[in-house]
């Protein structure tokens, strides 16, 4: 069963830019792990430094293979430079059939 992940992070105006440089690394490289299903990076409309990053792993063994990256690491180097910390849920997804996750998809 998939795992969401909900963090929300707030950086003071200096390091906005360090961190949203970061994020955004971080995102390519979660895009390239293979149990990565979404890794998806948000900014809040009109409150520059607040970001939110919705994320989907496949199982436990992907989120930890996330946590424990490179990319990671270098991720938590600009936090610390900002010194902030994001707040993070770990999110178990519904579903009507308990099997697939309720979702709203497109063609």
């Amino acid at each position: 069963m998939s795992i969401g992940v909900l963090a929300t992070l707030r950086v003071a105006g200096a390091h906005t830019e360090a961190v949203r440089a970061a994020l955004l690394s971080l995102a390519e490289q979660a895009a390239q792990e293979e149990g990565t299903e979404l890794f998806a990076v948000h900014e809040v409309a009109d409150q520059a430094g607040q970001f939110v990053v919705f994320e989907r792993y496949r199982d436990q063994d992907a989120v930890l293979a996330h946590r424990t990256s490179a990319a990671m690491d270098r991720f938590r180097s600009a936090l610390r430079q900002a010194n902030t910390r994001p707040d993070i849920a770990f999110l178990t997804p519904l579903s009507p059939d308990g099997d697939q996750p309720a979702a709203v998809q497109h063609p």
